[in-house]
């Protein structure tokens, strides 16, 4: 078994970064617990914190995947 993974530099600060922008690609995006934290309050914060619908189904589905697989936690 495998583990693919990128790196990409961001040229500033973000506070969150949604990777795999409404889902061009065939491939579950896994946050670190930070990250999760800080799409969570964007996604609870007013109009969603901007973040795209497509983005927003993908990221509970990513996160709900990975938690039924036992790579994280259903308590976010």
């Amino acid at each position: 078994k495998t583990k693919d993974s990128s790196v990409v530099q961001l040229n500033k600060k973000a506070d969150w970064v949604i990777a795999n922008i409404q889902q061009t690609g065939f491939y579950r995006v896994a946050y670190d617990d930070q990250s999760n934290e800080a799409i969570t309050n964007a996604l609870k914060s007013e109009n969603n914190g901007g973040i795209h619908e497509n983005n927003r189904a993908q990221f509970l589905d990513d996160l709900l995947s990975f938690a039924d697989g036992g790579r994280k936690s259903y308590d976010y």
